[in-house]
């Protein structure tokens, strides 16, 4: 089988606008749409490059060095153009494609083979032969694959949708650098709980809403300066660590804006998990401001207090 060739090495240019075409696989297509809403959500300094070669298809994503150098990730299709071809070297697909996962300088864990959708036109080895060979090439590897044939996966939509949780796990969450600055909040309890412990970067610690006297309901809130305008992909909300679970956020809403004290819709509203563990959301937007406020409109048991022991953000391409 003909070597495959990772297009990692070459400098292209990332997706734009204008090639915004329809892009047919083996079994399936995605649309330009996927990488105008990856590029949407990522910034249009991260590297979206899409090749095709005489064999293979290949999706590459990677931030910028000055934003993460270690969040990038490779979605490659190894399907072949010629299937006749193919099967005449089919003992040498499965060695050649863990040579080349290996040669791709990609950490394994971030690479997804792509298990084309499987229909009607589809040849029989498609099924037969190729799709259990590349999953032996993953498990060999230790690589992944997004399975096409996964109904989840049937539109554009829902594909950029899994490439935003792919990103999330590779994202880069960052906690205050010391220069953020506690704008207000609805309310503290200063013996347990001030503001500011909300963005210390010590996850021992944590704000907590007053209980005592006069205790507080929510919704509560808490505004944030960052410094400087920053565009972000996302944030991060952790919840106490101290095995307490009073004030652990339920619904919540996160703004941001350059103006303290006035706001737009917000960048995302939504619920979080009942969890002590870091949870990362994206909003479906990259969103641009100064200030970072932080709504929490519910507690996960109904009370009327509100908790958070770090909260943090994901940084877009475009930020400064």
């Amino acid at each position: 089988m003909k070597k495959l060739v990772l297009f990692l090495f070459c400098c292209a240019l990332p997706w734009t606008s204008a090639q915004a075409q329809e892009i047919s696989f083996v079994g399936g297509s995605w649309s330009g749409d996927f990488y105008l809403k990856l590029l949407a959500l990522l910034g249009h300094e991260y590297i979206v490059d899409y090749y095709s070669g005489s064999i293979t298809h290949y999706l590459y994503v990677a931030s910028p060095p000055q934003v993460d150098p270690h969040s990038k990730f490779l979605v490659a299709d190894f399907s072949p153009r010629d299937w006749r071809a193919w099967r005449k070297d089919l003992d040498s697909f499965v060695p050649d494609g863990k040579d080349e996962i290996a040669e791709s300088g990609t950490n394994p864990k971030n690479i997804y083979l792509l298990v084309p959708r499987v229909d009607a036109q589809s040849p029989p080895a498609l099924s037969t032969q190729y799709i259990p060979l590349l999953k032996q090439i993953a498990r060999e590897s230790g690589a992944n694959v997004i399975d096409l044939n996964d109904p989840s996966f049937h539109t554009a939509d829902a594909q950029a949708d899994a490439l935003h949780e792919l990103y999330v796990s590779f994202a880069k969450v960052q906690r205050s650098p010391g220069t953020w600055r506690l704008v207000r909040a609805t309310s503290e309890q200063s013996d347990e709980g001030p503001a500011n412990n909300a963005i210390d970067n010590n996850p021992d610690t944590y704000w907590h809403t007053r209980y005592d006297p006069n205790p507080t309901k929510v919704p509560h809130e808490i505004v944030i300066d960052l410094g400087q305008e920053e565009t972000l992909a996302g944030f991060s909300y952790l919840a106490r660590q101290d095995g307490g679970v009073n004030g652990r956020v339920k619904d919540f809403e996160v703004y941001l804006s350059d103006d303290p004290d006035h706001w737009a819709a917000p960048a995302l509203k939504g619920t979080l998990q009942n969890s002590m563990n870091e949870q990362r959301l994206l909003f479906d937007h990259p969103a641009t401001g100064r200030y970072l406020r932080f709504r929490a409109l519910s507690e996960v048991n109904g009370n009327i207090w509100t908790s958070v022991a770090e909260l943090g953000i994901m940084r877009s391409g475009n930020s400064k």
